[in-house]
């Protein structure tokens, strides 16, 4: 099972994080398995593999904090999902 997706609005965050030690990213986590994880790239792209068959929850977090979380139910065996997803201080959204 593999998850694929766009992460737009990233450069919102890091803006927002102007004057911070660093610059905001944007890191998506597996709920059910969090050794499953991935930081968003400087395109927006980000890749996930090995995904729980059956159904998952990425959690979407930056600087520590949960921005917002996207479930998905009724996931095939071998199955890849295609996302993009907005995100800004206020939550996540699958566009």
């Amino acid at each position: 099972m593999v998850v694929r997706g766009t992460v737009q609005g990233a450069g919102t965050l890091r803006a927002a994080s102007v004057g911070s030690t660093s610059a905001a990213t944007v890191t998506v986590t597996v709920l059910e398995n969090p050794s499953i994880t991935t930081t968003v790239a400087g395109d927006g792209s980000f890749t996930l593999r090995g995904l729980p068959e059956g159904g998952f929850t990425l959690i979407f977090t930056t600087s520590g904090t949960e921005i917002g979380r996207l479930s998905f139910s009724e996931v095939k065996p071998n199955q890849e999902i295609t996302l993009t997803v907005q995100v800004s201080t206020s939550g996540v959204v699958l566009l």
